[in-house]
């Protein structure tokens, strides 16, 4: 259990106000006000730090203002207070900054440095002190949840290094390798995760390049529960009067140059496909930068790491779905960025199962031992709102079996479904032309279902859907094998950005069998709760639901489609397949 100590920082005329809110003895309901003057944070520091070069006497000297500052005489004794407490609930330091203007004016003071004086450790190192993390207010209501909540744990990894940036971001199969080592040290199966790569580096399995487009595809291809971005980010200006914009810094079609995707775009990308969990990591290797760049770089350095951070910052300030995220507010160097990723993972996986806070405290501690003089460990800052832990429940309980992959499969689904897409219906009608395609592609999806229905009951979209555009199509999801549950509970989504579910209801043999189906619908996504009616026979093999899609005007499309399980009840694994809606050229 944890309790939450909140700081809210706020204008109040010529001063600031620091409002501190915790459920305590001593603390009102309304909070205790404190006054500052505004910080005059030591400027010409800021580069040094986002570079990570600061010596330890500036990082000294850093520590102690804002420390000062933050807790001063008056804050210390109720912080100090609420560490010593007898028992073993852990306490969350929350920094809430409402103000949009004062929330920019304190995006570059590393709260993550602060320790009470006296106190020696600093309180991100506090064993007492789960996190410290920085409140955003969540713009709108959450999305549909995309990730599914059960086994496979889903990771997907973009390593961009466009060489016109340096060219000098660490190798992402290095991250993909020490999760499966993490798995493998404790004696368990490496189908428990399953971990995508895009990167343009070589190495095996990598399933995509870190291009915009490729990047967009991957999203819409599986529910991912853990997105890992290393590279760069920047801060774009728009238009004149208008605040600049983050982005990720993605590579071009050749890898030379960048291309940007920026925040509210991923945001919007996200908010269709959520995942709970972002990791945006800025690093690189110093020493692998060309000569001839290493100025340039050295110089814009600052500014990509504080894109690094404000897109952390934007995807919990908006409706993109995801609760958690990490930004670095100073560029990380290759050994620093992998310990980091090694330790949250082996935290995340094994240690604290499912814990996200407690993985990135872990990871901070190794960090904060491995050099000495070093303040990495305080690179990282965490962005959330006010969720409970674990955000991961199930990783604590590993299944007796999980759902098979069928990656090499899919791969080539995907190929012919392009391929349908772009062949015109008056050459499809033509006899024979398009036989052999057919009759590979056939035996291709009956490999696909065979191999995905090994290990557990499964739900699928039995098989790939032509339409015109425009028009609105009817198909099924069946069960393979039987199901004897209480409660099940999912969702369906429909790739493409003006496609609408408009129904998803009971196929007649659910309702056969002693159950209901409620659901609702929204834009591209459909929710269902499928119940059991005492008295209900167990679920056999056969169309459990209908759903009824109405395409949009575009043609030559693939949509994917994708069914997610989020809840059973008993709890039992039950796999998904994926399927398409395919319109070809006219």
């Amino acid at each position: 259990m944890t309790k939450d100590l909140l700081i809210e920082i706020a204008p109040n005329g010529q001063t600031t106000r620091l409002t501190l809110r915790a459920v305590q003895a001593g603390i009102p309901a309304a909070g205790l006000p404190f006054d500052r003057q505004p910080l005059n944070f030591n400027g010409p520091v800021v580069d040094k730090l986002r570079r990570g070069e600061a010596s330890p006497a500036e990082i000294q000297q850093v520590t102690a203002q804002i420390s000062q500052w933050v807790f001063g005489n008056d804050i210390a004794q109720h912080m100090t207070t609420a560490l010593n407490e007898q028992g073993n609930e852990l306490l969350r330091l929350v920094f809430s900054i409402t103000d949009d203007q004062l929330r920019e004016s304190f995006a570059d003071v590393p709260f993550e440095l602060c320790s009470l004086q006296g106190g020696g450790i600093p309180l991100a190192l506090n064993a007492k002190n789960a996190s410290i993390f920085h409140l955003l207010p969540k713009v709108g209501a959450a999305p549909l949840s995309a990730s599914a909540g059960t086994w496979p744990l889903r990771i997907l990894i973009v390593r961009s290094n466009p060489r016109d940036l340096g060219g000098a971001i660490p190798p992402g199969a290095a991250v993909r390798d020490e999760i499966y080592q993490a798995l493998d040290n404790n004696g368990l199966k490496r189908d428990l995760v399953q971990v995508h790569l895009l990167s343009s580096e070589q190495a095996p399995d990598i399933i995509g390049r870190p291009t915009s487009k490729e990047f967009r595809s991957q999203i819409n291809k599986a529910p991912y529960d853990i997105l890992v971005y290393l590279g760069h980010g920047d801060v774009l200006p728009v238009y004149t009067g208008l605040p600049p914009v983050n982005v990720l810094q993605l590579e071009s079609d050749d890898a030379e140059t960048r291309t940007t995707f920026p925040a509210d775009q991923l945001a919007v990308l996200l908010h269709e496909r959520p995942v709970p969990v972002v990791l945006i990591i800025g690093c690189l290797t110093a020493g692998s930068v060309p000569a001839d760049q290493k100025d340039g770089v050295s110089a814009l350095l600052p500014q990509w790491v504080r894109g690094v951070q404000g897109l952390a910052q934007a995807l919990v300030n908006s409706q993109s779905g995801v609760e958690f995220a990490v930004g670095t507010r100073y560029m990380l160097d290759t050994a620093d960025a992998m310990a980091f990723l090694k330790a949250f993972f082996d935290s995340l996986l094994i240690t604290k199962p499912g814990n996200v806070e407690a993985a990135v405290h872990t990871a901070r501690r190794d960090l904060y031992l491995g050099v000495p003089g070093s303040y990495s460990w305080s690179a990282p800052t965490i962005f959330r709102n006010l969720g409970s832990e674990p955000v991961f429940p199930f990783l604590a309980s590993p299944p007796a079996n999980v759902c098979p992959t069928a990656d090499q499969q899919q791969n080539l689904r995907s190929i012919f479904w392009d391929g349908l897409a772009k062949l015109p219906w008056k050459i499809r009608s033509q006899p024979g032309t398009t036989q052999p395609m057919m009759n590979t592609l056939a035996q291709v999806e009956e490999q696909y279902k065979q191999h995905i229905r090994q290990t557990a009951p499964c739900l699928i979209m039995p098989t790939y859907v032509e339409a015109h555009s425009d028009e609105e199509v009817t198909f099924s999801v069946e069960l393979y094998g039987t199901l004897d549950v209480d409660e099940l509970r999912g969702n369906l989504i429909v790739g493409g950005s003006n496609v609408k579910v408009k129904q998803l209801q009971a196929a007649p043999q659910l309702a056969a069998s002693g159950y209901t189906v409620l659901s609702a619908t929204q834009d591209n996504q459909a929710s269902f709760s499928i119940e059991r009616a005492a008295p209900a026979s167990e679920l056999q093999t056969g169309p459990i639901l209908m759903a009824t899609v109405q395409l949009d005007s575009a043609s030559q499309v693939v949509y994917p489609t994708t069914l997610n399980i989020i809840r059973t009840n008993p709890q039992q694994p039950v796999c998904t397949g994926s399927n398409a809606v395919i319109v070809p050229a006219p």
